[in-house]
């Protein structure tokens, strides 16, 4: 197929003339089908506006004017007799260069006792169609009579039948054969099936769609939205909707959206199929080139023959992988996968006790069939008609105590089913889990979780189902690489770690050599010290993918202020050269924020004089010991790490003394690796340190690494959805930071919380992975015990205030015990409360690590959201982007 022609059925000039003008203007390779017949104008009326049609129209329009006179298939709706018709098409045809006309060849022939006689020596297009709108049967009794007529007048031919059971299909792929070869041909078909093989090779040089899927022309139309990227071509892969609903979008509108956002030539259908053909059906969509189905009702409990055929045993099924021969062929159940990978989050290496299954039809059997596999012992209660089980079987049924409880009830049978619940609920009292299969779209409310929420019950709604099912289904039919494409895309926009990248910028102002810095996606932090080490007379220049410093001196001597704006860990690192330099001339200033943390950090306020903002540096702050300094237990690591920069690049050579006890080791670790990098060997003696450098005038290279504290939330965002770890995406470039940073801890931390379902942590050494550690907790239901929090009270806000007051409105018991410890548990999360609200604005204090934790949950809960989304520019730009490229892997 090289074109598509978009139809319509337009009943007045306006509406007609603005989709010509929308699909000319957006596609070169699209032609329309100009339909005059629903527009009711006289044949004056409809001769004149043809002739008003610009000349680059007219050449890619195909003109028809169907009479009511045609048979029923052929839908005309033009009220003339046949010879204004027929006088009508050679004034037509003399007008413009059309690049088509399609003429229905019933008329011609078969309404007329005799053949029209026709003159096509008039028409300035490309060609003329005769065409035949009917049935498979009736064609085939005609067909030898249409033919002869197509060749005797040289014209294209355009034959439309419906094709509703498979074993049709092959006596319709014959017809290919027959065509004409040396002229233009369209094989349509119509009905259910013919929308999967309507952009196949079948279809011959071009195929019709619909403006759109409001306003189909004939029965099995595709619609242009659904297909516009298709007009150069056929699309690869080919996978379809088992259904008996034409309106079921659901399914095609997302998986079509994913293979758009991701750049795959595929197309999705919903294919409307009667039981009745269903024992022709595999063969049906292999001769369509079909690759793959999803199964919904009511085919689902209904292919056992299939399913024997394939696999030999009889299952539920609900995705059909399609190979060139039965061989080839699989099926499996993705309900039971993604229901069983929802309750191993929740119980992780435990079993639940017993799991009780409300609801009947295929998504029912498979779950209960494929927790059975498991050995998980299942019961079922089963949904049936005029409410006779809402009052007498569930009663009789719930003799035992379920763990978990399944609904795969529609959404509008939920309100039924809590009601029962309701009236039966002290039998229900050991309930942990409430899984719900009822597929709730925007505005409106599952009853079912209403209920969870008032009896403090986890939930998982229908669309995490649903994204687990489809999850498992990329997997079945082999879009693995599309998940790796989606992954690597979202890590483009890691930055380098601000806080290696930090010091390698204070390291090199300080060295005697130009040095340069390999990096890219800067955060404002980075900025913020870039402009700081500039007003102290730093030659920095930034490129994208490099920094160059010169090996001009700080000229310290200076009085003048340095604002720092909102950048804790610049405003440290000066501090601490100023005070090694005892650069009392120069004060630093900030941004009303920073300024707030300052005055809360003892040592920092002990640094400053008490004469207001910008403050001057203080001599005699720290402890002098001969000619070596000392590093505080009251001091962070910031602090330190600024001590042990400035003693190694001294050129009095003096030594730093450090505290046993001082917090973050692991950041003062990454200073010592980074002067490593600059070629300093570290000697430590005791408590003491000593730093040599040789020395060596040539300019030298050194490189970043990414930033793990950021790349932590796209790994929790990745496992969750069930995607993969970006170890595997990253490879050497991850291996070589988690040498460096602390942070790393997160992919020891998600493993465990795999399998466990209670941690206790010492975050002492990584205190920026506690919003991180809190979001997964809560996705993973796992109850979390965090030591060493108490510096989380000093960061951009009140962390430990900021996350209870997201724990409150996401139902999330947490405690904090005033000192070092919160505890969170997470395992009876309720989520936000679905009566209260449609959409859940969660404050992040415009602080960037609540801002992101909050974006990690609405994984979860889509209607949560973050206050302030810009806020998280000071670490890590690219992070709604990155997230939504991880979305993006899933339909």
């Amino acid at each position: 197929m090289t074109k598509i022609c978009v139809t319509g059925v337009e009943t007045d000039l306006e509406e007609l003339t603005k989709r010509l003008q929308y699909v000319f203007s957006r596609n070169p390779e699209v032609i329309c089908e100009i339909r005059m017949d629903y527009i009711g104008l006289s044949p004056a009326d409809s001769l004149r506006y043809l002739r008003s049609l610009p000349p680059k129209w007219a050449c890619r329009s195909i003109l028809t004017q169907r009479l009511a006179l045609t048979n029923e298939f052929g839908q005309g709706h033009c009220q003339w007799n046949v010879s204004q018709w027929q006088e009508w098409w050679y004034e037509v045809l003399a007008t413009q260069k059309w690049f088509a006309a399609d003429i229905d060849w019933v008329l011609l022939d078969r309404i007329k006792a005799e053949s029209i006689k026709w003159d096509l020596s008039k028409f300035h297009g490309q060609s003329i169609f005769f065409s035949y709108h009917g049935s498979l049967r009736e064609f085939l009794l005609i067909s030898n009579q249409f033919f002869d007529f197509v060749w005797r007048y040289g014209a294209g031919q355009k034959i439309a039948i419906a094709i509703n059971d498979p074993s049709e299909l092959k006596t319709f792929i014959d017809l290919r054969k027959r065509l004409t070869s040396n002229r233009p041909s369209i094989l349509i078909p119509m009905g259910g099936i013919g929308r999967a093989i309507r952009f196949s090779s079948i279809t011959g040089d071009w195929t019709y769609v619909a403006m759109n899927d409001q306003a189909m022309t004939s029965p099995g139309q595709v619609h242009w939205d659904l297909v516009h990227r298709f007009s150069n071509g056929l699309p690869e892969k080919k996978f379809v909707l088992l259904s008996n609903a034409p309106e079921n979008k659901i399914g095609e509108s997302s998986w079509n959206a994913f293979f758009e956002r991701q750049n795959i030539n595929a197309l999705y259908l919903n294919l409307a199929f009667p039981k009745a053909h269903e024992n022709h059906l595999l063969d049906g969509l292999r001769l369509s080139g079909v690759n793959g189905a999803s199964v919904t009702m009511p085919h689902k409990n209904s292919f056992p023959t299939l399913a024997q055929k394939c696999l030999g045993r009889q299952q539920p099924i609900n995705t059909i992988s399609i190979g060139r021969s039965l061989s080839t062929t699989q099926c499996t159940n993705t309900d039971g996968t993604a229901v069983f990978r929802t309750i191993h989050k929740y119980f992780k290496n435990k079993k639940p006790n017993r799991v009780l299954i409300v609801g009947g039809g295929g998504a029912a059997t498979g779950v209960e069939a494929f927790l059975k596999s498991k050995r998980i012992v299942v019961e079922k209660w089963e949904r049936k008609s005029k409410g006779a089980l809402y009052n007498k079987v569930l009663p009789r049924l719930l003799k035992n105590d379920y763990d978990v409880l399944i609904s795969t009830w529609p959404l509008s049978e939920t309100k039924k089913l809590t009601k029962a619940l309701d009236q039966n609920s002290s039998k229900l009292r050991k309930v942990k889990l409430v899984v719900d299969a009822a597929l709730v779209l925007k505005g409106k409310r599952s009853s079912l979780e209403a209920w969870a929420w008032e009896k403090k019950l986890n939930y998982y709604s229908g669309m995490e189902w649903w994204q687990g099912q489809a999850q498992e289904q990329m997997r079945f039919w082999k879009f693995d690489h599309v998940i790796k494409q989606s992954l690597a895309a979202s890590a483009n926009y890691i930055p380098s770690s601000k806080s290696h990248l930090i010091r390698q910028l204070f390291i090199a102002t300080l060295m005697p050599q130009k040095i340069q810095i390999k990096t890219e996606n800067f955060s404002l932090d980075v900025e913020q010290m870039i402009e700081g080490l500039r007003s102290l007379g730093a030659s920095i220049r930034t490129q994208s993918t490099y920094i160059l410093i010169g090996k001009e001196a700080l000229d310290l001597s200076r009085s003048l202020t340095i604002h720092i704006k909102g950048s804790a860990t610049a405003f440290r690192f000066l501090a601490s050269l100023l005070h090694w330099k005892q650069a009392t001339n120069i004060a630093l200033d900030a941004d009303f924020e920073l300024r707030d943390r300052i005055d809360r950090d003892t040592w920092a306020k002990s640094i400053l004089t008490n004469n207001g903002w910008p403050k001057r540096v203080r001599e005699n702050a720290v402890k002098i010991k001969r000619s070596d300094y000392s590093a505080q237990s009251t001091q962070t690591s910031q602090y330190h790490s600024g001590y042990a920069i400035c003693a190694a690049t001294d050129l009095e050579k003096v030594g730093l003394y450090i505290d046993q006890g001082f917090p973050s080791k692991s950041y003062f670790q990454l200073t010592i690796e980074t002067l490593k990098e600059f070629g300093f060997s570290v000697n430590r003696r005791g408590r003491k340190l000593s730093f040599k450098k040789t020395r060596d005038k040539k300019q030298k290279s050194i490189t970043t690494s990414i930033d793990i504290s950021s790349l932590a939330y796209l790994e929790v965002a990745s496992q969750y959805l069930g995607l993969t770890s970006y170890e595997k995406i990253l490879g050497k470039e991850l291996r070589e930071a988690k040498k460096l940073q602390g942070d790393s801890a997160i992919f020891l931390l998600l493993k465990r919380m795999q399998i466990d379902s209670k941690l206790e942590i010492d975050a002492q050494n990584f205190p920026d992975l506690v919003p991180t550690i809190f979001a997964a907790a809560i996705l993973f239901s796992v109850d979390i015990f965090i030591d060493g929090v108490e510096i989380l009270k000093f960061k951009e806000s009140d962390r430990i205030r900021a996350i209870q007051e997201v724990a409150k409105l996401i139902g999330v018991e947490f405690d904090y015990d005033g000192s070092s410890q919160i505890s969170v548990y997470a395992k009876n999360c309720r989520g936000p409360n679905p009566r209260e609200r449609s959409e859940t604005i969660l404050r992040s204090q415009s602080d960037h690590r609540i801002s992101m934790m909050i974006g990690l949950l609405s994984l979860r809960w889509p209607q949560v959201a973050p206050d302030d989304k810009d806020c998280v520019a000071k670490s890590f730009p690219g992070f709604w982007e990155a997230l939504k490229e991880i979305k993006g892997a899933r339909p």
